[in-house]
């Protein structure tokens, strides 16, 4: 049995393989949560918090066998509100382009606007330009927000959005919601992170979401850069 992911958040899908050796030409999987397959390599998603216990049967012309993973399987609840970004490599003296996403999980509530400020060294990152994600293009009833404006500054750049001033537009539980490209150019050699960050602008700019009227911070992923020497 081999098990290409072993922990990960709701949904979580994983792809299963049989590696038993000589004739099999029957497979059974339980994946410990109600689900079952009979391929020989199938993928599962699961869709509740937990851990999970997987059974492989396999049968061939040499008879039976058993497999058990124990709570080989573990998955975590995601949390209500996101902000992360692609992590990326760019050459010294070139650019790469790093997308800003939000993933909003909690069903029944609605974001109506967001602000963040993302921190970078400056001796190894240039933020070269801060623009907004396909994901604001019809966020607002088909149309762009009401208000959107990103900021650059010496380590970082700022960015807040208003969907809609009258609130007759928000966004309902969505994932991977591009809001931001980013494009950075190579400095210095080395790794680094982008953080995000509540220390840019005057006054400084809070990372925080807009949630049926209350402010509501969320959590929020650091994202790695590799500068690799120049071509």
């Amino acid at each position: 049995m081999q098990i290409d992911s072993v922990v990960g958040e709701a949904p979580f899908t994983v792809n299963f393989s049989d590696n038993s050796q000589g004739e099999i030409n029957f497979w059974f999987w339980n994946f410990g949560d109600g689900g079952i397959s009979v391929l020989q390599n199938p993928s599962h998603t699961f869709m509740t918090p937990g851990n999970y216990s997987i059974t492989l049967v396999v049968s061939g012309p040499a008879g039976n066998d058993t497999v058990i993973c124990p709570v080989c399987i573990t998955v975590t609840e995601a949390p209500p509100y996101r902000l992360e970004g692609t992590d990326s490599s760019v050459a010294m003296g070139e650019t790469t382009e790093v997308s800003i996403r939000l993933d909003h999980n909690e069903a029944g509530s609605e974001v109506q606007a967001w602000s963040y400020g993302l921190c970078h060294d400056n001796l190894s990152l240039n933020c070269v330009s801060a623009d907004g994600g396909l994901g604001l293009t019809t966020i607002n009833n088909g149309n762009p927000p009401d208000f959107e404006i990103t900021q650059i500054h010496t380590d970082g750049y700022t960015a807040g959005v208003v969907i809609s001033f009258t609130a007759s537009a928000t966004l309902p539980a969505t994932q991977d919601l591009e809001i931001n490209r980013i494009t950075y150019s190579g400095l210095q050699e080395g790794s680094t992170s982008l953080q995000f960050c509540n220390t840019l602008g005057n006054p400084p700019i809070m990372s925080v979401l807009v949630v049926d009227n209350v402010s509501i911070a969320p959590v929020m992923e650091p994202i790695q850069i590799d500068v690799t020497p120049a071509p």
